[in-house]
């Protein structure tokens, strides 16, 4: 553990065989979260609902739907570049819908779904 060069040795003190030892490195942390992690891009699920009503309020149809969309680290337009800081950015589209979306997938649910 010497090798590591801490600010503070005793940080790398312990034998592993003892159970964990006294320090992490980055490289333990992103050996367990490295295959998950992914860069400025995210996934998630949206429901929706809506309903059509007469003048009397009584509803006439509803329907429910589910979209996975993923986020990309790229701008909406791509005149800016993906790293550049929101501040920096010239692009008036880029300011006003940030970064670009995708509609993976797109289904209607029954009523039991919900």
């Amino acid at each position: 553990m010497k090798d590591y060069k801490y600010v503070n040795a005793a940080a790398g003190a312990g034998a592993s065989y003892q159970g964990a030892p006294g320090f992490l490195t980055q490289a333990d942390v992103l050996n367990v979260l490295g295959n998950a992690a992914t860069p400025r891009s995210d996934t998630f699920t949206i429901r929706g609902y809506g309903e059509a009503r007469d003048a009397s309020g009584k509803i006439l149809a509803s329907a429910t739907c589910e979209a996975v969309v993923q986020r990309f680290a790229e701008w909406v337009d791509p005149a800016d570049e993906v790293e550049i800081a929101i501040a920096d950015l010239k692009s008036r589209s880029n300011k006003n819908f940030g970064r670009r979306f995708l509609i993976t997938s797109l289904r209607w649910l029954n009523p039991n779904e919900v």
